[in-house]
């Protein structure tokens, strides 16, 4: 046979070979799709150590909400003395609650110092020294409960300084 006469063999559908091998072969099977589970012991490792820093991150958060609840309640104790002379105006009554909630809270902070016993001068000073901020307070603070009546003495400059003590004060490890 010529490859003239094989060419139009070809062309006309006939070939040497006229049953075609290939179309008696069946498709191919796919494969079952590669499963995500159980992941790689890395993947397992990095979900530990991630979950084990969230919880870390978590209880970290936790402690330090529970170790400033006594700022918390003495800054609401100072807003309600502030509404509280806003109505009765009674700058006595403001200094004496004032007093009793920075010493509450100083007790709380420093309960290895002697802070029950400090008064007057010794006080405020005590108080100075432990402001993480520069907060001085009035020295007629000190000796208030011992002047006239109608001494000049702002309980609002005083309220705020104690306000700025209580949020911000210096507590040792």
């Amino acid at each position: 046979m010529s490859f003239q006469c094989v060419a139009n063999l070809l062309r006309r559908g006939e070939g040497v070979n006229p049953n075609d091998p290939l179309a008696a072969l069946n498709p191919l099977r796919e494969p079952a799709p590669i499963s995500a589970w159980p992941y790689a012991p890395g993947w397992w490792l990095l979900a530990v150590l991630l979950l084990t820093g969230i919880a870390a991150l978590l209880w970290v958060l936790v402690q330090r909400r529970r170790r400033n609840l006594y700022r918390r309640q003495g800054l609401a104790a100072l807003a309600v003395i502030e509404q509280r002379y806003a109505q009765m105006n009674d700058p006595l009554t403001c200094v004496s609650d004032v007093n009793r909630v920075l010493k509450t809270v100083a007790l709380h902070a420093y309960p290895d110092e002697n802070v029950a016993a400090l008064h007057g001068y010794e006080w405020v000073t005590f108080l100075e020294t432990r402001a993480a901020r520069a907060v001085t307070f009035d020295p007629a603070f000190a000796d208030f409960h011992y002047r006239k009546p109608g001494t000049d003495f702002s309980a609002d400059a005083l309220l705020q300084q104690a306000q700025t003590w209580i949020a911000h004060h210096k507590v040792s490890a």
